[in-house]
């Protein structure tokens, strides 16, 4: 996500500085994930969010693709264990730390694949640790820290990281994080589909905001080209109102292309493989991840739950997370899905999300966050159709994966439309579930149709739409819709 005309809304330290340039504190609209539910969720929110705590940023590093994922592999994942013990951190090395966020009363934690393959949890801030791929929960926000760096990590993350001295290298799969630096003049390095950025900060106040995912750019299944395409998103933010000059200047490294950010909430963002060049904008539609009141008090406490289980459970954690995936809370057995999905782990979603009425409330964020690690990390995708198949045999198994990936732009032109209003009075719930899901990304409508308890009006009104031919499929939006402004 990004920020824009009005500048970003600052991160909270102790007492919140006022700054005129920061757009007004908005409110959040119902629990939705950004990069499936856009522009049911984004354009439904009307003010700019509160702030969040400025997260620091670091120095430069070498460029690096981002290693082999063993997490992708569910059978090898169940031999790794979590521990809570700290890892050992490598003499002479400065160290991160977990660091509580300010944001509630919720304990933050993360889960960290280290060097030497262990999965370990990550829960209080006497946990150091110089070089691993950190998985962050969609909530509650956790903060790692160096003395010269802080990041918040403020949603679903899966990222390398490596800090050696003062330097920083970070290649993301997924991020939303903000970065702040204590430091001027230490650049720290991105790794992204896009190229490799090189992003200095100029002002010791300045912070930034960095989303990295995947974005629809045209109608179509995960699997079709061009349907999905990476994205990069960094808008600037400034605790001092009156700063002048450059706060943050971000240059490509492997090319002459750079941005000077000048102020707060301007932004710079990359479509695809960066061949398009860098997109400079102002920010106009904040993401509601910037704000700490998008998390909730009940999501904080799920959290809370989450990392009691995973202390007092099994040394396993892809076992434990499936077990915890079918806790008596349902706000704490979605946190255990989405957790395993960012760890490569489908079949908690498979056995659970879709056949749980008790989880209706999650269905739209899980699968929206589902769409997302389908679409960042595709080496998932035969893992998810097996799961769906092992689960609900073979025909249902391809009938919901393909409604999981989304309708192919053949059956979009022919009759996607009919074959999901039909879903929609399917016997299987999670035909229903998905039917209903792909409907409202495709249409924006929902006619009041609730798929653990249909009503025939509802059907009826679906049905009338199409043959009526004013049922259509809206255009893709912008996929920098950071920029683009609230009707």
């Amino acid at each position: 996500s990004a920020i824009g005309n009005s500048a970003p809304v600052k991160p909270e330290t102790k007492q919140t500085k006022s700054n005129s340039a920061a757009p007004e504190p908005r409110q959040a609209a119902t629990q939705q994930t950004e990069s499936e539910t856009r522009p049911a969720v984004e354009q439904q929110t009307s003010q700019a969010p509160a702030v969040v705590e400025p997260e620091a940023s670091s120095p430069p590093i070498t460029p690096s693709a981002p290693k082999g994922d063993p997490t992708l592999e569910t059978n090898s994942m169940a031999d790794e264990t979590v521990d809570s013990v700290s890892p050992q951190q490598t003499p002479g090395q400065s160290e991160m730390r977990l660091s509580l966020d300010s944001a509630g009363s919720s304990s933050p934690f993360l889960l960290a694949e280290l060097t030497d393959g262990r999965m370990v949890l990550l829960k209080d801030d006497h946990s150091p640790l110089t070089k691993s791929r950190l998985i962050a929960p969609p909530s509650p926000r956790s903060q790692v820290e160096s003395p010269i760096w802080k990041l918040t990590l403020a949603g679903p993350s899966v990222i390398d990281v490596e800090l050696q001295g003062d330097r920083l290298k970070i290649s993301p799969l997924m991020l939303r994080g903000l970065f702040s630096c204590r430091q001027v003049d230490l650049p720290m390095r991105v790794h992204a589909a896009g190229g490799v950025f090189e992003v200095v900060f100029r002002n010791p106040s300045a912070w930034l905001s960095v989303e990295v995912g995947h974005r629809q750019i045209s109608r179509g299944s995960i699997q079709e080209a061009n349907t999905y395409l990476p994205v990069l998103v960094m808008v600037a933010g400034c605790d001092q109102p009156d700063a002048s000059g450059p706060l943050i200047e971000i240059n490509q490294t492997d090319s002459a292309r750079s941005v000077s950010l000048m102020e707060p909430g301007r932004g710079m963002a990359v479509v695809g493989d960066g061949r398009q060049g860098l997109e400079e904008f102002a920010l106009l539609n904040p993401p509601r991840w910037y704000s700490k009141r998008s998390i909730s008090v009940m999501q904080q406490l799920a959290a809370d739950d989450l990392v009691s289980g995973l202390q007092a459970g099994s040394e396993n954690l892809v076992q434990r997370l499936r077990e915890m995936s079918n806790d008596d809370r349902p706000e704490v057995a979605a946190l255990a899905i989405e957790l395993s999905l960012l760890l490569g782990d489908p079949q908690p979603f498979a056995s659970q999300l879709l056949a749980d009425d008790r989880l209706r409330s999650h269905w739209n964020n899980t699968l929206a966050l589902t769409r997302q690690v389908l679409s960042s990390r595709r080496e998932t995708i035969e893992a998810m159709g097996q799961a769906l198949t092992a689960t609900h045999g073979q025909d249902s198994g391809a009938e919901l994966m393909e409604l999981l990936l989304g309708l192919g732009q053949e059956r979009l032109g022919g009759d996607g439309l009919a074959a999901l209003i039909k879903g929609l009075d399917s016997q299987q719930l999670p035909v229903r579930v998905l039917s209903a899901f792909e409907l409202q990304q495709l249409t924006g409508q929902s006619f009041g149709y609730l798929p653990h308890a249909p009503i025939r009006s509802s059907l009826q009104q679906w049905r009338q739409q199409l043959n009526s031919g004013k049922l259509k499929i809206m255009e893709v939006g912008d996929p920098i819709w950071e920029r683009t402004a609230l009707p």
